[in-house]
């Protein structure tokens, strides 16, 4: 989780301090065990008459690389099938049976509500699953402290990073960008985010430390999300001259790895730049 810091001397690019914060769900607030990504990839392969996957380490590139594409077709599973079969009720409700909220999500945004910050969640999930994770929090943060539930995938024509989700937030909660903070685990979603608030070198700072994590690890996008990138892109370069996209670019990729890791944690890159009303001390979110 990152932490929130309050600091009067540091203000959003228009001088606006945060009124809310919006959070991502999955690997922000709840996490599904490891356990349970075997469970359910298994399960989804018995639909097929597949044999079960014994090695983690598979289990983990198909959760979280590209390689889960290849790894559909390596089955001689037509893809559309596929994922109708993943993400069926019955299925979802096992992944539900082996996702926690992490310790301090819940307290973290009841000390944020304290602070008198507004609260939403802007996810890539269905309300289907949605709903049962907020659940999860419910015993440190009551649900109607939640102000706004976006789903991306049910809400809006296109999914994070594109920022159209966090725009129906933003328009639900009758805020401007700068006066929003968006906590997730994806430096893609915080760079979408930063040209929303007409952030531009620090959307391109942030996806080049994307792109150094990305070329240390030997990953790549996934081919939808690679696409948007490259639109985004030329987005920036539509608002930077090549000058300042040049040097917002080479301060993200002169970062040390450890840094760029501990950036790509969190949202304190964001969060650190406007003032949080009310309390010195911070807030853990």
């Amino acid at each position: 989780m990152t932490t929130l810091t309050h600091s009067k001397s540091r203000r959003g690019t228009l001088g606006t301090p945060v009124k809310a914060v919006l959070f991502d769900m999955d690997g922000t607030l709840v996490q599904l065990r490891t356990a349970g990504r075997m469970v359910v990839l298994n399960e989804t392969l018995a639909d097929f008459g597949k044999p079960p996957l014994t090695d983690a380490e598979q289990v983990e590139r198909f959760w979280f690389t590209s390689e889960r594409y290849a790894m559909i077709d390596s089955w001689e599973i037509a893809r559309p099938e596929f994922w109708k079969a993943f993400d069926c009720e019955r299925l979802l409700q096992l992944q539900l049976e082996h996702t926690y909220a992490y310790d301090d999500a819940g307290l973290s945004m009841a000390r944020l509500r304290r602070l008198g910050l507004r609260l939403g969640i802007v996810s890539n999930s269905a309300h289907i699953s949605l709903n049962p994770k907020i659940t999860l929090l419910e015993e440190e943060i009551a649900r109607q402290e939640i102000e706004v539930v976006v789903s991306c995938n049910d809400d809006v024509s296109r999914t994070k990073p594109w920022a159209d989700g966090i725009d129906l937030a933003l328009a639900k909660m009758n805020l401007r960008p700068e006066e929003v903070c968006f906590i997730g685990d994806s430096l893609d979603d915080l760079a979408g985010l930063a040209i929303a608030q007409q952030e531009f070198e620090k959307a391109a700072q942030l996806y080049a430390v994307s792109e150094k994590i990305r070329a240390k690890a030997g990953t790549r996008r996934e081919s939808f999300l690679q696409s948007t990138y490259e639109k985004q892109l030329v987005k920036l370069h539509s608002q930077l001259d090549a000058a300042s996209f040049d040097a917002a670019w080479a301060r993200g990729d002169a970062l040390e790895l450890d840094r760029a890791l501990a950036l790509a944690r969190s949202a304190t890159y964001f969060a650190t730049t406007r003032e949080l009303p009310g309390d010195s001390a911070g807030a853990t979110a």
